[in-house]
């Protein structure tokens, strides 16, 4: 079976924006399954890649799909992680603007209770206020990093060019090294996953704890 390296191909024109990413699949040499000092790349190899890479006077208007070669529309791919990440923005952007407003408020809460005399009936109640203010402040930052992450994480994963041939069904592989990088990622997921459960979980019993109060 040929063994194949994928390259993406890049062509970034000053002043036009990204709209199309090319990948093309270069297979390695019969019977070679990577690259190395005593068998590195040679150019001859390159030729196909040559004849249909096109020119770009007419715009590569002769550069098609191929088993090798396949294209993403990078601008769709952009607006649909824009329009899936705006929302968890738009929330972030929410609680940040609540949290810029508890703060000028219990700057206020601080100013007054620094005019108070120290045997004033008030301080309790202000000082209870503060302690309020603090804590939801605490909390909707925290809310608010969880809304932009879930915004970021559906955005930024668009220009990781990772991308596998659509031409090639799934391949299973049984090297040790990738199984065992497989599963470290898995592992640190899990990880990922788990402290977001318990900031959750925090939050939530922080708020009752308040109420309570």
């Amino acid at each position: 079976m040929a063994q194949w390296r994928s390259t993406a191909e890049f062509r970034f024109t000053k002043g036009q924006p990204t709209e199309t990413i090319w990948f093309y699949e270069h297979p390695y040499p019969e019977g070679q399954k990577s690259y190395s000092k005593t068998r590195p790349m040679r150019v001859e190899e390159f030729a196909p890649e040559q004849a249909w890479w096109g020119n770009e006077a007419d715009g590569f208007s002769t550069r098609t799909t191929t088993e090798q070669a396949w294209s993403v529309d990078f601008k769709q791919r952009m607006a649909d992680a824009k329009a899936k990440a705006k929302p968890h923005w738009d929330k972030a952007e929410q609680l940040s603007d609540e949290a810029s407003g508890l703060s000028a408020e219990l700057r206020q809460l601080r100013q007054q209770l620094k005019t108070l005399d120290k045997k004033s009936t008030d301080r309790p109640v202000l000082q209870k206020q503060i302690q309020q203010n603090t804590a939801s402040i605490k909390t909707l930052k925290a809310q608010q990093a969880r809304a932009r992450q879930a915004g970021d994480a559906l955005y930024w994963p668009i220009f990781n060019l990772d991308c596998k041939n659509p031409h090639i069904g799934e391949q299973v592989s049984h090297d040790p090294k990738e199984l065992l990088a497989r599963y470290r990622q898995q592992q640190q997921s899990m990880a990922d996953t788990r402290r977001q459960i318990k900031d959750i979980l925090d939050t939530a019993l922080s708020s009752q704890r308040e109420e309570k109060a």
